[in-house]
């Protein structure tokens, strides 16, 4: 069979495929709509002639939904989590418990998944590496270092390099320049890929590169991006020769409960030798080609050496979810074992629904705790539980000078409105709450006494530190984290501070509104 008529029929599978699912979702939904209607709006439950039927429906759904809260609080999740799901499920039985089951059970994956995930990378497992004298040179960075590496059994690397990019145009013109360079393969991740003069650049290096034999292997989020609905776009990558693209869907053809795992990791390997993770996407938005929220503030950091093989099995993980197709980890691995001596120490981690523990929750919190001097602090959500807060402004109260940056114009209004909520806590607990006036900030990341960092793609919000598949890098560089600690002051001065005053004059209406939110926000 041809390579031609193979695409044809594997095309035709994917259309009969989504077709089915199209209407599997519409029957599964249009019977809960029918029921909701017919338990809560059109009977009334105190005559003594109601069908039977349906007061045995009613007590079920309630019994399913009291057990459901005491399985939740048996579980290791964050509390307001397990707070927000209990209000809701208690308060309307039978829709908070059917949005329990479909789409709140946590972070853990079926049993089945979990357990085919772990074993396959189980067999490549990459051994821990020691690294000597770390605890007499950086004690604090070395204690949150070994904690990480519990969590996420994720390494931590010696032999490589890390350069931070304040501006996500100038990354996405390296990561151009190293694709052209590409020798045996390229992986591309993203929660979005969009249409436009970025996008395009991409595909005219990639059918270079694909035309020469470089194997190419692609995924993008299938609610985050637009690519798959772009169909010149889509022809595109389909006639790319050794090309592979596919979409990230959990659960395949079936209903797909668990959608609020969203695939938000941003990674880019070129021949195990150099990757790239941080806040940008594939998107004109990020690069300042198209006007969204005013000027976009991203930045993203280029890592060379051992500590690609860390991205390499966060990719290949991945691809193996969406495909069940076993890569082999050690052919990707570093080709021409070069050897890069600096002082970095480089820790990439993924984080997502395969762990029962929260390895990006915990880092944070570490971070926060270990500050000594400074906390700075740069996310586009501020969405986090007491705990975290309280941490926070603990520093602050102890004389460390904390901030915390987050947008002027908002992407999203309710994050933002609950975001504003939590900012009221910091400052009045002498935290200095920065707006991005020039727009939008989406960079994430955490800088600690101009020491140790964090970058990647984890929001400070319950999504990216609860629900989705992300991941970043911790790592110690004298000059990658004054370069980030640099920036981040330097942007302070394009900043007004939070007034907190005029905040206080909003209307009651507001007040009203953020009272609700934030009993639910851990579900936004």
């Amino acid at each position: 069979m041809s390579d031609k008529t193979k695409k044809i029929r594997n095309k035709n599978h994917e259309v009969i495929k989504n077709v089915m699912k199209i209407v599997i979702t519409i029957l599964f939904f249009g019977i809960q709509v029918l029921l909701y209607f017919t338990l809560f709006f059109g009977i009334n439950f105190l005559k003594p002639d109601y069908p039977v039927v349906f007061r045995i429906i009613y007590g079920i759904v309630q019994w399913i939904g009291i057990i459901c809260v005491l399985l939740m609080y048996r579980r290791k999740i964050n509390n307001s989590y397990k707070l927000s799901w209990t209000i809701f499920i208690l308060l309307c039985p039978f829709l908070g418990t059917m949005c329990y089951l479909m789409f709140g059970n946590g972070r853990v994956l079926s049993n089945k998944k979990r357990l085919k995930l772990n074993n396959y990378l189980n067999a490549y497992k990459i051994k821990k590496k020691e690294i000597k004298n770390l605890i007499e040179e950086k004690p604090d960075f070395a204690r949150i270092s070994r904690a990480l590496y519990e969590d996420s059994k994720f390494p931590l690397y010696k032999n490589s390099h890390i350069e931070f990019f304040k501006d996500a145009l100038d990354k996405h013109n390296d990561m151009l320049e190293e694709l052209a360079n590409a020798k045996h393969y390229i992986f591309m991740e993203y929660f979005i890929f969009g249409k436009g003069k970025i996008m395009n650049s991409l595909l005219d290096t990639l059918e270079t590169k694909g035309k020469l034999g470089v194997e190419i292997k692609i995924m993008a989020d299938d609610i985050g991006s637009i690519l798959s609905r772009d169909k010149e776009i889509f022809n595109r990558l389909q006639n790319i020769p050794n090309l592979e693209f596919k979409s990230y869907e959990p659960l395949g053809l079936d209903i797909n409960p668990r959608v609020n795992y969203r695939d938000h990791r941003k990674i880019c390997v070129v021949d195990g030798r150099v990757a790239y993770t941080g806040g940008d996407n594939i998107a004109d938005e990020y690069i300042h080609l198209r006007d969204r929220f005013g000027y976009w503030r991203d930045n993203a950091v280029k890592i060379k050496g051992e500590a690609v093989e860390s991205f390499v099995a966060m990719f290949i993980s991945m691809w193996y979810m969406c495909t069940n197709d076993k890569l082999d980890i050690k052919k990707y691995m570093l080709k021409d074992n070069e050897q890069i001596y600096s002082n970095s120490y480089v820790q990439p981690f993924g984080d997502g629904p395969m762990n029962k523990i929260n390895p990006a929750y915990h880092l944070f919190m570490n971070m926060i705790t270990s500050a000594k001097k400074s906390l700075f602090i740069s996310t586009p959500y501020f969405i986090i539980d007491n705990s975290m807060i309280d941490a926070i402004v603990e520093k602050a109260k102890q004389g460390v000078d904390v901030r915390v940056m987050i947008p002027q114009i908002p992407d999203k209004k309710i994050p933002y409105i609950l975001t504003c909520t939590h900012c009221q806590t910091l400052v009045e607990g002498g935290v200095k709450v920065y707006h991005y006036t020039p727009g939008f900030n989406h960079a994430k990341n955490i800088i600690v006494d101009n020491k140790y960092a964090f970058a990647g793609t984890i929001n400070m919000d319950y999504r990216s530190l609860i629900l989705h598949f992300e991941c970043g890098v911790f790592f110690a560089d004298n000059k990658c984290v004054n370069d980030m600690n640099k920036d981040f002051i330097d942007t302070c001065s394009d900043c007004t501070l939070f007034d907190l005053e005029q905040y206080k004059k909003r209307n009651l209406l507001l007040r009203f509104l953020e009272f609700i939110l934030q009993v639910v926000s851990p579900l936004f």
